[in-house]
């Protein structure tokens, strides 16, 4: 099992359950949380370049991936993933988007773009929970 977390719930209670049911997450970083942690992990990434990859995907969005090796956060191992999107669109020209997760599944190369992809599934719920909330607007 892997859960999908918002920005709600990095926190030691919730790493620990998942450690002891031996179940998978994905845990939204909002700007701002956990700023050390993401502090550690920006050190790590310029120390290990190699962490790193760049995937279109086929709606033609460029994505750069970039995630930790390993790190300690409440006294447990995990990992940081980022996707930085980047989209051209005529209306809006070019946007780009950053989505960071905390996850205690090892990023590599092999499997870095299946996890961005599993990650952003709890931004498609939250657009469902808009649409909901502001009746199909």
């Amino acid at each position: 099992m892997c859960l999908l977390f918002d920005g709600l719930y990095p926190n030691k209670n919730v790493l620990e359950i998942c450690r002891k049911n031996k179940w998978g997450y994905y845990i939204t970083l909002k700007s701002g949380c956990c700023p050390k942690l993401y502090n550690d992990a920006m050190v790590q990434i310029r120390k290990n370049p190699a962490n790193s990859l760049f995937h279109q995907t086929e709606d033609g969005v460029r994505q750069h991936i970039l995630w930790t090796d390993n790190l300690k956060y409440d006294g447990q191992r995990t990992y940081i993933l980022i996707c930085k999107e980047t989209k051209f669109t005529p209306a809006d020209g070019v946007k780009t988007k950053t989505f960071v997760w905390l996850t205690n599944i090892k990023p590599t190369k092999d499997n870095a773009v299946q996890m961005v992809k599993e990650g952003r599934c709890r931004w498609y719920i939250e657009e469902a929970f808009n649409i909901q909330k502001n009746g199909g607007i």
